[in-house]
């Protein structure tokens, strides 16, 4: 198939939540291989961690889009941020790196 496959053990990165899996997006079955993607959530906090601006306008994306609810992001940035020292997180995620709202919002 000439695939290029990394694996990421995202689970060291960030706090994967409980029903995370529930919204992993399924793409496609291409032969004997099935292609999901990452619950939205997960890849936005992981975004937001990184914090380059490539990655911000994936996250101001993904909530346009309707993949992610900001609010709902909120929470789930707050309840990371107190579990920072688990992970190799940036406890400054909130401040630092977070799209204002009125980029998302436009």
């Amino acid at each position: 198939m000439g695939l290029a496959v990394d694996a990421v053990p995202i689970e060291q990165f960030v706090p994967i939540p409980p029903d995370s899996a529930g919204r992993d997006r399924l793409i496609g079955q291409f032969g004997p291989v099935t292609v999901f993607v990452l619950d939205p959530y997960v890849m936005a906090l992981s975004k937001l961690d990184r914090g380059i601006l490539e990655d911000l306008d994936d996250v101001v994306f993904l909530i346009k889009r309707g993949l992610v609810d900001i609010e709902q992001l909120v929470e789930l940035v707050i309840t990371t941020v107190e579990r920072a020292p688990e992970f190799d997180i940036d406890p400054a995620i909130p401040s630092s790196r977070w799209p204002p709202r009125s980029r998302v919002i436009q």
